[in-house]
């Protein structure tokens, strides 16, 4: 996936979590969790 659709669908779960009324939760928070869970699945990918 082109790393610009990735930033833009991140952008868009961080606008439905606001409107969910998850405002207190940081943006960094979620973009440190996004990260982390990306990488995850490229080392699962590696692996196989």
């Amino acid at each position: 996936m082109p790393l610009y659709l990735y930033r833009d669908s991140i952008g868009q779960g961080i606008l439905y979590l606001q409107r969910k009324g998850w405002l207190n939760v940081s943006l960094h928070t979620k973009l440190e969790i996004v990260k982390q869970d990306f990488e995850n699945k490229s080392l699962e990918l590696g692996k196989g």
